[in-house]
């Protein structure tokens, strides 16, 4: 018999992050990411206060829920460019991916852009990461050639 799953999306509260919301989220970044900086309560809090991170959780018969998904998305409002989003963190936990997840996420934070009055959005993405390349073009999102990214490591 296969296990039965029920998935939800919500966006993170800084007032209800648990201790395995912080295991769950810094277990997804070293999957996309690798070892990294080490994630804390307060670090993912700050970011829940900073920013909008949607995230999928996956619920067992057991009544137990793990983040399996997320997606974030800073809004900017400037005097020059407008308002605009940008989306960050796009990360499906492995055993989960193609089953609607990231494009369940991504719509929840370009809806939420669009509600705050973004005209444009957008999401740089690393070379490598095809499998995420194939979802944004799938949902629309289409490759800017124009636009060159310029980073200064601040660490």
């Amino acid at each position: 018999m296969s296990k039965r799953y029920t998935f939800d999306y919500q966006m993170l509260s800084p007032f209800a992050i648990t201790d395995e919301d912080v295991k769950d989220i810094a277990r997804l970044s070293r999957e996309l990411l690798g070892p990294g900086r080490k994630l804390s309560k307060q670090d993912l809090i700050v970011c829940a206060r900073t920013s909008y991170v949607y995230v999928a959780r996956v619920w067992q018969e057991n009544g137990k829920g793990r983040i399996v998904g997320m997606a974030s998305v800073d809004i900017q409002h400037l005097p020059a460019s407008g308002c605009n989003g940008s989306i960050e963190d796009v990360i499906v936990a492995h055993q989960y991916r193609h089953r609607g997840i990231g494009t369940i996420l991504i719509q929840n934070v370009v809806d939420l852009a669009r509600e705050k009055g973004a005209t444009e959005i957008c999401v740089v993405s690393n070379g490598k990461w095809v499998e995420g390349h194939a979802l944004y073009g799938k949902i629309g999102l289409k490759e800017n050639r124009k636009v060159k990214v310029f980073e200064l490591q601040l660490k």
